[in-house]
C-alpha cells in the first residue's frame, strides 16, 4: 500500500483554505473537486470507505421473489462496458470504441450523447455501477480533471477499470491551452503543468494497484475485450462444473 510519505500528492497537499486563497482558484466546482480527490486519497490510504457509509436499511416494500425478479431484470438489461472519460470535444468513443465493440457484440453504455437532458444523470449512474467493466480515456485534448478524479474514486471502491492516459503534448500544442483566447477565458500560467501534474499523480496511483494504463486506445480496447471473454468462460465453465456436481450430488443420494 502506498504510504503517505511516498504519495507525491500528499508532498504538495493542500488545504481547501490554501486554495481560496489562490487568485485563479475562487471556482466553488474546482474547491469541491479537490476536497473530494483528498477524501478518495484518505480512503487510497487507510483502506477504509468514508465516500458511501452504509445507512440504516429501509424495510422493502418488495417480497423477495419481486426483488429476484426485479435483479434478474437489471442484470439483463445491464452493459458490459462504460465509455467513461474525456467527452466533447473528443472523438475516440465514435471513432474507435464503439465500432470496435460492436464488432465484437460487446454491449456498452455510451455517455457522450447530442441532446442531454437531466434524466440521463440517473441512466449514466446506473450504467456506471453495473457495468463489470470501466473503460475510461483521459485525452490530452482536455484538462478532464473531472474524469481524473472519478477514476480515482473508482480504483478506491475496487472496481475493473481499464485507463487510456494518452501522452500530453508541448504546451503551445495543446488544445485547451490554444483555445483560450477564442473563448475569452481567464489564462492561469500554471493550467498546463496543473494538468500534468494530476495526470502523473493519478498514472503513479493506478500502477500502485495495478490497474492496468494505456498510451494507445486501439491497444487498450483489445485489452478489455480479453478481460471481458475470459470472464465469460469463466462463468461458463463454473457454470458446468457447479452443474457436474449437482448431478454426481444427486446420484449419490439415490
Amino acid at each position: 500500500m502506498t504510504s503517505l510519505c511516498e504519495c507525491r500528492l500528499f508532498h504538495r497537499a493542500l488545504t481547501i483554505d490554501d486554495i481560496s486563497k489562490k487568485p485563479n482558484c475562487s471556482n466553488l466546482k474546482f474547491k469541491r473537486a479537490f476536497q473530494f480527490l483528498q477524501l478518495l486519497l484518505i480512503q487510497r490510504v487507510y483502506g477504509i470507505d468514508i465516500i458511501s457509509c452504509p445507512g440504516v436499511r429501509k424495510p422493502s416494500k418488495y417480497s423477495k421473489q419481486q426483488e429476484q425478479q426485479q435483479q434478474e431484470q437489471e442484470r439483463q438489461q445491464n452493459y458490459e462496458v462504460f465509455l467513461g472519460g474525456s467527452c466533447n470535444p473528443t472523438t475516440w468513443r465514435h471513432d474507435q470504441a464503439i465500432p470496435y465493440f460492436q464488432s465484437r457484440s460487446v454491449s456498452f453504455y455510451n455517455p457522450q450523447v447530442a441532446d442531454w437532458t437531466p434524466d440521463l444523470v440517473e441512466v449514466e449512474h446506473r450504467a456506471k455501477e453495473l457495468a463489470p467493466l470501466l473503460f475510461f480515456v483521459i485525452d490530452h485534448d482536455t484538462r478532464a480533471l473531472a474524469s481524473i478524479v472519478e477514476v480515482c474514486y473508482l480504483a478506491a471502491r475496487g472496481r475493473s477499470i481499464i485507463v487510456v492516459m494518452n501522452p500530453m503534448p508541448e504546451k503551445n500544442q495543446t488544445k485547451f491551452v490554444q483555445q483560450k483566447p477564442s473563448t475569452d477565458e481567464k489564462d492561469n500560467e500554471d493550467d498546463y503543468e496543473n494538468v500534468c501534474e494530476a495526470r502523473r499523480t493519478l498514472r503513479a496511483l493506478l500502477q500502485s494497484m495495478n490497474i492496468p494504463v494505456f498510451d494507445d486506445v486501439r491497444l487498450a480496447l483489445e485489452c478489455a475485450a480479453f478481460i471481458l471473454e475470459t470472464t465469460k468462460r469463466t462463468v461458463i465453465t463454473n457454470s458446468a462444473f457447479d452443474e457436474e456436481n449437482k448431478d454426481h450430488t444427486g446420484e449419490r443420494a439415490i
